[in-house]
């Protein structure tokens, strides 16, 4: 999709209910962002935290590839994915060490604060997932806390993979 194409393909989806309004929104403000930059996404001087940076869903790629710097926190640590997809135009910054979300959330805000320090406040992107004993549940309740109690002006914004057994609310229109 190229163009007006794009803002119509979302207008599609949002009327066929596959949208909120709030992410046709947000998808706007990505379209409009993209528009005046000459149509490239350029990231450069933005700041991302990834809760599960190597999961399937999570956007660590895109935003390598768009020039974000980004803050890699997961349980598996970044040398094979650095391996398998080599020089980024942005920055991978990681840890000090792993740490489990669902063990150590005070250690990761922490993590996530130090990195904020060190310049703007930074978006936080939550897509970390274990199968079995509630863990998906109790992942996604912990991101929320991790975000919920960052210093205030840390936090930019959230963003997270919503999954059947994640802890959401509920737009008016998927209400109805």
């Amino acid at each position: 999709y190229l163009g007006r194409q794009v803002t119509l393909l979302v207008d599609r989806l949002a009327e066929q209910g596959l949208l909120t309004s709030a992410a046709r929104l947000a998808l706007y403000w990505i379209i409009e962002r993209i528009a005046s930059q000459g149509g490239v996404l350029d990231l450069r001087g933005q700041r991302f935290v990834l809760l599960g940076a190597a999961a399937e869903l999570a956007p660590t790629q895109a935003l390598l590839d768009a020039g974000a710097q980004v803050l890699w926190v997961d349980l598996a640590e970044p040398e094979a994915y650095l391996k398998e997809h080599g020089v980024q135009a942005g920055t991978l910054v990681r840890t000090e060490r792993p740490f489990d979300l669902l063990d150590s959330p005070a250690r990761v805000r922490a993590a996530i604060e130090r990195f904020a320090s060190e310049g703007s406040p930074v978006h936080v992107a939550a897509f970390a997932y274990a199968e079995g004993a509630s863990r998906e549940w109790r992942l996604g309740a912990s991101m929320i806390a991790i975000a919920s109690h960052m210093r205030p002006g840390t936090l930019a914004s959230l963003s997270m993979s919503v999954a059947p057994t994640t802890v959401a609310t509920l737009q008016p229109e998927s209400l109805r």
